[in-house]
């Protein structure tokens, strides 16, 4: 073997800032010459420009991953020679097979002196041997320590990635600027291509012609609202009629959009009736429950259908993330006590505070999706439901400035219901409702004349088999394609942070009663949304 002690370039692909200023000053001392990365997706770009000799690969990082930045290194013949190294943060938690996904070696993550020791012995044992070579064995690993948080939260990230993988529907997630970072096997099976090719490429190169604006348009509208869809104009991929929903996702430090494909033809298939053949089996009760019960249109089919499925996801997303969550929360306890006097500290453990709180609600929101409330069902007065949720949402109405009336009937039949969860269904419309007043709606909008006074009304009577709540506000309203969607899970026209469950669940809750749930326009301006509840 001839050694080779010649200046080496070097790509350090890391998404932490000081990581990749350390590596950079350690290499650089060496008197090599080094670039650097953020990303996976920031790495392919300067792979399309340079041959580097060693690439250094952070393994758990945004915009493509390390395993499968790895994989697409080897695709490239230009790269088949380069000397891949991963560096694991979870080297403790985590048993993967590195070679098998095209790495050459792996470092630990540990103490900055330990980890620079590692670094610098493997690179000078490459100059003197001339080759890469191959070790299945992670360098450094007795310098790192287990953590159950590590640990927990790759498992729930496992779990949600087996979710992921047996969907029905394909899913991808791009930057703003539409380049491809995730997508699921649905979605590769869709479009027929390898994920090595897929990964770093344009989503709207993937289509032409019309199909292409069609796709630049409602990007853009995904990037600007937070929210598109081809809705009922479906896009063909490969002979195959597809609805596509976008979705912007962001926080402090990262922004994109997934991407949702829908099979048009098989939700066709699952909106159709019974086989005849199948009816007999059902309980007579059903029977006898159908024929004083509208029938279901073909929308409502689909959309009980996918509420359905989409609950099963959240509540086991929910519940995996339950666990680890309590971990976060106790060791920020634990920490805020032993640092009250650290005055910078509190305040950013006050941020993790609030973090949490939010996560505990969504979780809190994902696990409602799931619950029928089939157990804690008795008898009750519809009324007594509406004036116990006004009474919850009391000081948001207040803080809104909204005046409320209650027009409620009495002598109203009672209700088998659940208390708790029909309230929470009332108190979701509610407090709809007051966020289209505060502009936390992407409503209709005529704002060449003076809002109104905010007025929210809520009116209880008979209809039918039915006793009747309709919650009308005289807000915004709401645009007449969005009205057969918003009860659609993590549907959500509002410019905020937060998941659109609250009528998801509503819907959920009604339907899970026996009852229907419905949103109109009120042609004096406003929405009104009804509940039927069966009697009981």
């Amino acid at each position: 073997m001839k050694p080779d002690r010649s200046q080496k370039q070097i790509l350090v692909v890391d998404n932490h800032p000081l990581m990749l200023t350390y590596m950079r000053r350690l290499l650089e001392k060496r008197g090599d010459a080094v670039l650097t990365a953020e990303d996976g997706l920031s790495a392919l770009k300067i792979l399309n420009e340079h041959q580097p000799d060693v690439i250094f690969v952070d393994q758990v990082m945004p915009n493509i991953s390390g395993d499968k930045l790895c994989r697409i290194i080897r695709t490239r013949p230009n790269l088949k020679d380069a000397c891949v190294i991963i560096l694991s943060a979870i080297a403790a938690e985590a048993d993967f097979n590195f070679v098998e996904f095209g790495a050459n070696y792996c470092i630990a993550k540990g103490p900055f002196d330990k980890m620079s020791t590692h670094i610098l012995a493997l690179l000078y044992r490459l100059d003197a041997e001339g080759e890469c070579g191959t070790s299945d064995r992670v360098i450094g690993r007795e310098d790192v320590y287990y953590r159950q948080i590590s640990r927990e939260l790759l498992y729930s990230k496992k779990h949600a990635e087996v979710i992921l993988n047996y969907l029905s529907e394909g899913v991808l997630e791009l930057t703003l600027g539409g380049e491809i970072v995730y997508t699921n096997p649905t979605a590769l099976q869709m479009f027929g291509v390898a994920e090595e090719v897929l990964l770093g490429s344009l989503f709207q190169s993937l289509f032409s012609g019309k199909a292409r604006q069609t796709i630049e348009a409602i990007l853009e509208q995904a990037t600007d609202t937070g929210r598109a869809s081809t809705g009922e104009t479906p896009i063909e991929i490969k002979n195959r009629q597809m609805r596509m929903d976008l979705i912007r996702i962001q926080d402090r430090a990262h922004q994109a959009v997934t991407v949702i494909l829908s099979d048009v033809g098989r939700e066709k298939r699952q909106a159709a009736v019974i086989p005849a053949g199948e009816e007999e089996y059902r309980p007579a009760s059903e029977k006898l429950k159908d024929r004083h019960q509208p029938a279901l249109s073909k929308e409502e089919l689909i959309r009980s259908e996918r509420l359905a499925t989409a609950a099963q996801l959240a509540v086991s997303i929910a519940n995996e993330v339950e666990l680890p969550l309590q971990t976060i929360d106790s060791i920020f306890k634990s920490q805020a006590i032993h640092h009250q006097a650290d005055e910078s500290l509190a305040s950013d453990l006050k941020m993790v505070e609030d973090a949490v709180e939010r996560m505990r609600d969504i979780v809190s929101k994902l696990l409602e999706l799931g619950r029928s409330g089939e157990k804690d069902r008795q008898k009750a007065e519809v009324n007594r439901i509406v004036e116990d949720a006004v009474a919850r949402v009391q000081d948001e109405l207040q803080e809104a400035k909204v005046t409320l009336a209650l027009k409620l009937s009495s002598g109203l039949p009672e209700v088998d219901v659940s208390f708790r969860q029909m309230g929470q269904a009332v108190e979701s419309l509610i407090r709809n409702a007051v966020e289209a007043f505060s502009g936390g709606s992407d409503t209709k909008e005529n704002r060449s004349r003076p809002d109104p006074a905010r007025q929210l009304t809520i009116r209880t009577d008979r209809s039918g088999g039915y006793v009747r709540i309709r919650v009308a506000d005289n807000g915004p309203g709401i645009v007449e394609e969005d009205l057969q969607r918003i009860y659609d899970p993590f549907y959500t026209r509002k410019k905020s942070r937060w998941l659109g469950l609250g009528l998801s669940i509503s819907h959920r809750i009604v339907e899970a009663h026996g009852g229907r749930i419905f949103a109109e326009n009120r042609s004096e301006g406003g929405v009104q949304v009804s509940i039927l509840i069966p009697f009981a």
